[in-house]
């Protein structure tokens, strides 16, 4: 998961540029971020639960199970989203922020498997740098939550590289932008380019929504208590999508 910055501040910003209302701006923020709670693996079910695959790390291939962007996948799940009418019901904006939540891990949880895998543990040796670490390879807790950090920049031993996440971060909000309907979202980027600390960049995309005062935290319960039926709707009809990917449909 990337944080509230993106999944929910970001794209209630980039909602409210694409013209919608604050209520259905919200909602599908809400919707987004909510994901990371309803939709969440636990440590009760981590062993078996399938909810990592169907809305936090979409695989892009059903054989290996990594988490790559603009995959087959994401796309359909995406492409159904292009038909505003969807939009204008309960519903449909809780398919767009569940989906709009899975594209954006897509880029901050490529190379991972929302599984235990073999491919998420991290060698305790490469280039020369020596990596300690005993935490079970579920997705990327190895790397605890820095590939969910927008702005960090850190070194995944596994392939050696550096990841810079702006890079990453940019292309989540672009794509972010193209499913609501191809808005300009360059001043929600520079709020990231410009601001490195974090709860006074959730406060300038507040801001820039046109909504200072609201916080994800304040708005959860009663959110949750109104929507509860088409977000669990709309989160059945992802699994089914992935479901059938999955299986070769």
């Amino acid at each position: 998961m990337a944080q509230r910055d993106i999944h929910f501040y970001a794209t209630l910003a980039i909602a409210k540029a694409a013209g919608y209302s604050d209520e259905d701006a919200k909602l599908l923020a809400w919707a987004n971020m909510e994901t990371d709670y309803t939709l969440q693996v636990k440590a009760w079910n981590c062993f078996w639960s399938n909810l990592g695959l169907y809305y936090h790390f979409l695989p892009s291939d059903p054989k290996d199970l990594i988490c790559r962007p603009n995959s087959e996948l994401s796309e359909r799940i995406i492409k159904p989203l292009y038909l505003k009418p969807r939009y204008s019901s309960p519903v449909g904006l809780c398919s767009c922020g569940i989906a709009l939540h899975g594209l954006q891990d897509t880029y901050s949880h490529q190379n991972w498997i929302g599984k235990f895998s073999r491919h998420n543990v991290l060698p305790a040796w490469s280039k020369e740098r020596l990596t300690l670490n005993i935490i079970p390879p579920y997705g990327h807790s190895p790397m605890l939550k820095i590939p969910d950090v927008a702005n960090a920049t850190w070194y995944d031993p596994r392939s050696g590289e550096t990841i810079v996440n702006l890079g990453r971060t940019y292309k989540a909000i672009e794509a972010t932008a193209q499913v609501l309907g191809g808005c300009d979202f360059t001043r929600v980027w520079s709020i990231f380019q410009n601001e490195p600390d974090y709860d006074k960049r959730k406060k300038a995309l507040r801001d820039l929504a046109g909504m200072s005062d609201l916080s994800f935290a304040s708005i959860r319960a009663e959110m949750w208590k109104r929507h509860k039926v088409p977000f669990m709707q709309a989160a059945k009809a992802q699994a089914k999508i992935v479901k059938e990917y999955l299986d070769g449909d």
